[in-house]
């Protein structure tokens, strides 16, 4: 197709991408993918994801629903070369052989007793990680969830992704090469958690203390308190 008529950049870009997504749902479509994340990982404007897949619509490669919030992302679905009953035939065999495979992994540990990390546990770069939370949107949001439970509510995803530059920058300075993933999840959310605590820790410490004030006296002379009550 490019032979005929070449794509864009940002077109081949994205297209490769929501292969990769449609990998990760075992091509169950249509799956869910954040315009931000894909901003973030293409290392461009919204406005060019917006026209790029436009462009891969028109052209017959996907399909996609756009989103309306943060809470609700636009879906996607891979229809190039595929016919609805042979996608369907698709989704079903990859989701049976990927569980067969996922099987047999967590068999081959077990048997091995293997106290590893898990995969999501690997060791990387401080900067590597500060990308991969930046752009793992359902994390964020997972996040946001657990901390409103808590009480500690943040209404944006952008204001939670500042909380999480905020800490990458300190675990900078802190000189910190890199570290296991996992342990880094936990950390930054028991970061945010305890800023956020006392944030609102503070702010209801200044409440009581203005609700304790006293009002004010207006005399201003010694004659004002010779008068009666």
């Amino acid at each position: 197709m490019s032979d005929k008529e070449p794509f864009s950049p940002t077109e081949a870009a994205l297209f490769f991408l929501l292969l990769h997504e449609a990998n990760k749902h075992r091509w169950e479509m249509p799956f869910p993918c954040h315009t931000s994340m894909i901003s973030l990982r293409l290392a461009t404007t919204k406005q060019n994801i917006v026209k790029a897949r436009e462009g891969l619509r028109s052209r017959g490669l996907i399909d996609y629903v756009a989103g309306k919030n943060n809470r609700q992302p636009a879906s996607y679905s891979i229809t190039a070369l595929l016919s609805g009953e042979l996608s369907q035939r698709m989704s079903q065999r990859l989701s049976a052989q990927l569980s067969l495979y996922n099987n047999k992994d967590k068999d081959n540990i077990q048997d091995k007793g293997v106290n590893s990390r898990t995969r999501d546990d690997v060791w990387l770069s401080m900067k590597e990680l500060e990308r991969k939370l930046l752009t793992d949107i359902p994390w964020q949001e997972q996040l946001m969830n657990v901390l409103a439970q808590k009480g500690n509510s943040i209404s944006e995803l952008e204001a939670l992704q500042e909380q999480i530059k905020a800490f990458f920058a300190e675990q900078g300075l802190s000189g910190l090469k890199g570290r296991h993933e996992a342990d880094c999840r936990s950390h930054c959310f028991n970061w945010i958690n305890k800023r956020y605590s006392n944030i609102q820790s503070r702010d209801n410490h200044e409440n009581k203390s203005d609700s304790r004030r006293g009002v004010e006296s207006t005399f201003s002379q010694a004659e004002d308190f010779s008068q009666p009550f």
